[in-house]
């Protein structure tokens, strides 16, 4: 399969395509800060989306990471909303009541209130859901792996007593 190398111009348009097609399609356009990140959700609005996504960096913090890792878990939220009605409705509802238990605004409040609304939701369905996904999205991701530090399994390489089983540098030195 041959890569095509598109222009600035060209994925421009081709981004504002995606979104344009996104919202009318009823989902949402999530843009990050910087603005090095666009998700198109098909199924869930932006609000639901960026909820998601805070959710997600408040339920597993790396501060090495921008929210890029995160919008893959909102995103992966929102395909399998698209193929079952009543997820849907659990993630909607669920982003409502973080608001509602937050105060007003889940992405407003202060980072104790969030922690503190995630605390009193933990047997929640809706926070369980968003927890397995956070889990299996964000840590089976190799650019995670990468910013983590983790090479990787090592089974296809002949294990790690060749490959790096003893170069662990962050532990404190024994002796």
């Amino acid at each position: 399969m041959a890569i095509k190398k598109l222009g600035r111009r060209t994925f421009l348009k081709s981004a504002s395509f995606a979104a344009a097609a996104a919202a009318a399609t009823g989902g949402g356009v999530v843009i990050g800060p910087n603005g090095a990140w666009a998700l198109a959700l098909s199924k869930l609005d932006a609000a639901t989306g960026k909820t998601l996504i805070r959710m997600a960096r408040d339920l597993y913090p790396h501060d090495q990471f921008d929210d890029a890792p995160y919008a893959k878990v909102a995103e992966a939220l929102d395909q399998a909303a698209a193929k079952d009605e009543a997820l849907a409705k659990l993630l909607t509802d669920g982003a409502a009541a973080l608001d509602k238990a937050s105060g007003g605004s889940y992405l407003k409040a202060k980072e104790e209130r969030r922690l503190a609304t995630l605390v009193g939701m933990q047997t929640d369905p809706f926070f369980q859901k968003v927890r397995g996904t956070v889990v299996t999205t964000l840590y089976n991701d190799p650019d995670v792996w990468k910013k983590l530090g983790y090479e990787g399994s090592s089974a296809e390489q002949g294990g790690y007593i060749s490959r790096g089983f003893d170069d662990i540098d962050w532990l404190p030195k024994q002796g």
